[in-house]
């Protein structure tokens, strides 16, 4: 059951991350926003700078499942606030949610794995969870054009892609409950995961 908690969690992560990063140009040209990729950088630029000490601080959170439901709402508020915010503010508050949220993302999936999973066969256990989250990657930029090219506006795709942050959310708020559970400790000891 965690498993199917997890991986289809991280999948709507992910494949929001990948499409939102693929098309973040496109985005704000469709939208005639001047400096387009400079908006990009900028964000980058926030993630790289966030990520050291977001990572040195990893090793001091417990609640793993509860930072990355934090993470990931704030993916969608992220998007939502781009899509709805037709000012700078919204911008500012994408670059700051996107690019702070988005430090997390590659770390989220080995904390969240091996807080469910143990250390035991991490990379089999890793593995099957990569296959079903990165296949978002794949789909989600492709997705997003294509309802881009039906619609001639991105609103509609990030909209769909904050709905899976969402989604996503839910999914690791179960996979959290599931985690404290009397069965998911039993079944993990006697898989020999614990």
């Amino acid at each position: 059951m965690m498993f199917w908690l997890l991986a289809p969690g991280l999948m709507f992560f992910f494949s929001g991350q990948g499409a939102v990063t693929t098309l973040a140009i496109d985005f704000f040209e469709s939208r005639a926003v001047a400096g387009a990729a400079t908006i990009v950088a900028i964000t980058a630029l926030v993630r790289t700078i966030a990520r050291l000490p977001f990572g040195l601080a990893l090793s001091r959170i417990d609640r793993v499942f509860a930072l990355a439901m934090l993470v990931t709402l704030s993916q969608a508020v992220a998007l939502l606030a781009l899509v709805t915010v037709d000012t700078r503010s919204g911008i500012v508050t994408y670059v700051v949610l996107w690019g702070v949220g988005g430090a997390f993302a590659p770390m989220l999936e080995p904390l969240l794995v091996t807080r469910a999973f143990g250390v035991r066969n991490f990379g089999a256990v890793s593995g099957m969870v990569g296959i079903l989250a990165f296949g978002g990657q794949i789909f989600g930029p492709v997705g997003g054009a294509a309802l881009f090219d039906a619609t001639g506006s991105y609103t509609l795709a990030y909209v769909l892609f904050a709905a899976g942050f969402i989604v996503a959310m839910v999914l690791f708020a179960g996979a959290s409950l599931r985690i404290r559970s009397r069965s998911h400790r039993e079944a993990a000891e006697r898989a020999g995961m614990r």
